[in-house]
């Protein structure tokens, strides 16, 4: 019992110390390659969170809902119906802006949560190492017990 318990210690803190030293690796180098862009990314993120632009967003989405209803009245008048495509087509400019504009926003905030990840993932597989050792450690201390009975 104790070589199979010890056998199961000694192969699964392996298989753990071999993800977790991939783990460091990937993550230390993911964080220096997102150390390059961080700036531009904050800067990002505070123009996407500013109060100007937040209020700006609201504002042309409000615009947006009375823009539909325009477009659809101007379609029932006969007098504009020449005119009416190029007004329509100028009323979807600002219905895609305003949805790129939230994309730009939603997009600024997963990419901080991601970088606040970055930080802590090294930890993370530091943590998973010397549990893998520990692991190692009692397996073999399990299996030189069990050989010597």
């Amino acid at each position: 019992m104790s070589s199979t318990l010890g056998g199961f210690l000694i192969g699964f803190g392996l298989c753990l110390l071999i993800f977790s030293g991939a783990g460091i690796y990937g993550s230390y180098t993911s964080y220096y390659r997102i150390l390059e862009w961080v700036d531009e990314i904050s800067l990002i993120y505070n123009i996407t969170h500013s109060d100007l632009y937040v209020r700006s967003l609201n504002t042309m989405s409000n615009i947006t809902s009375i823009l539909g209803s325009i477009r659809d009245l101007l379609k029932q008048i006969p007098a504009i119906r020449g005119i009416e495509p190029q007004i329509s087509s100028q009323i979807s400019d600002i219905f895609q802006a305003v949805a790129v504009m939230k994309e730009i926003q939603a997009a600024s905030e997963r990419v901080m949560e991601g970088i606040s990840l970055v930080n802590i993932l090294p930890w993370i597989f530091v943590a998973m190492t010397i549990i893998a050792s520990i692991m190692i450690m009692v397996g073999v201390n399990i299996l030189k017990r069990g050989s010597i009975h």
